[in-house]
This record gives C-alpha cells, structure tokens and sequence, in this order.
C-alpha cells in the first residue's frame, strides 16, 4: 500500500485497505501478472552475442 492521503478520509480508506484478505487463488493470478519479464532489451540479439565475448586480455 502507498500512503499519500490530504485527507483524514483518504487516511482512513488507505488504512482500511490494509485489512483485505485475498485468497490463494488471488494471490496466485497476481504473481503470475506481476512476474518481470525478462527480455533482450534493449540492444535484442546483438546483446546475446555480446555477453559471451571474451575481451583481449581479460577475464
């Protein structure tokens, strides 16, 4: 939860959320929505390419 109320209301409503329960199914879906994608951005295959490549005098 991010709180940032300019109210006392918005205070109590942020507050309140703290009390919902989601069930496994729920928690479940969110962490599959949520999970990072891992891609080849941004410089796609020749980034691919360029991790393997040993550099002269390195390691």
């Amino acid at each position: 939860m991010i709180l940032g109320a300019r109210t006392v209301a918005q205070l109590s409503e942020n507050l309140d959320a703290a009390s919902v329960a989601l069930s496994p199914t729920q928690l479940e879906r969110l962490s599959k929505v949520s999970a990072p994608v891992v891609s080849d951005y941004p410089y796609g295959t020749a980034a691919l390419e360029q991790r393997g490549r040993r550099l002269p005098g390195g390691r």
